[in-house]
């Protein structure tokens, strides 16, 4: 009977123990968002993500397994601003850090994980929200602010180029005005449909005769009209994804890829 008694106490003690040491669970709804999040939460965090690089938040529908694991979750972190509204009741009764609360979108668009300048402003809230998660790493989670804010503001310095850039689709917008580019458009006005060949006539006018002009096409979708644009004005060809890969271990690195790739293009 002893032994039992000693038994259980242990158990409730370990159970107790375990309590204290369990890191919490923070689920992205995108992929750089996870992303961030490890930059950001060092290990103290135990971070996930709905959406991998190759799905489209853009009319997404919540899974069971998807809804389960919301449920499951400390805490959420979202871009918010119409892109991921499809959490619905998932994210009900949970803290949601939402990258886009209090910046000013351009035209609506809701890509801003793709603006350095922005997500250098926005690292600090995200902290700060991670604090109030854990307190005891607090001054951690603001080293690790700082250290993103300090890369992401490295990595915009400008080239001098002033490329002219026409992309797939209007979420490269924000990389290419922190970058000093012109944006000359997109060529999928509405994400998923078609474009007519008027729109595109357009596009190629708008950047005739520019000495450095690039097309930035997607990983996942058709090329056949950006390399169309490419050929037709003498272009470079990029091909990214602005929802990451699996093989980036952190934003910051994400970030550096994706912003090497296009300078490379000059």
């Amino acid at each position: 009977m002893q032994a039992f008694k000693r038994f259980v106490l242990i158990l409730v003690v370990f159970s107790f123990a375990a309590s204290l040491w369990a890191r919490p669970n923070v689920v992205a709804t995108i992929y750089p968002l996870y992303l961030l999040l490890k930059d950001v939460g060092d290990g103290r965090i135990e971070s996930s993500y709905v959406l991998g690089p190759y799905t489209s938040p853009h009319g997404y529908e919540l899974t069971p397994r998807a809804f389960l694991k919301l449920k499951k979750a400390d805490a959420v972190v979202a871009v918010g601003c119409g892109l991921d509204d499809w959490l619905g009741k998932a994210a009900a009764g949970k803290r949601v850090f939402r990258l886009c609360q209090g910046v000013e979108l351009v035209e609506g668009n809701p890509h801003i994980w793709l603006s350095p300048s922005i997500v250098a402003r926005k690292v600090w809230g995200l902290a700060r929200f991670l604090s109030g998660l854990d307190p005891e790493d607090a001054q951690l989670f603001r080293k690790r602010a700082e250290f993103v804010a300090s890369r992401l503001s490295t990595l915009t310095e400008r080239s001098g180029k002033r490329c002219a850039v026409i992309s797939h689709h209007n979420a490269w917008l924000y990389l290419i005005k922190d970058l000093g580019y012109d944006y000359i458009g997109a060529i999928e006005e509405v994400p998923h449909q078609e474009p007519t060949p008027g729109h595109i006539q357009r596009l190629i006018r708008r950047a005739s005769g520019r000495a450095c002009v690039l097309v930035i096409a997607e990983k996942g979708h058709n090329l056949k009209v950006a390399e169309l644009v490419a050929k037709k004005l003498k272009a470079r060809l990029v091909v990214l994804n602005p929802l990451g890969d699996y093989g980036d271990r952190g934003f910051v690195e994400f970030m550096k890829r994706l912003i090497s790739a296009i300078r490379d293009a000059e």
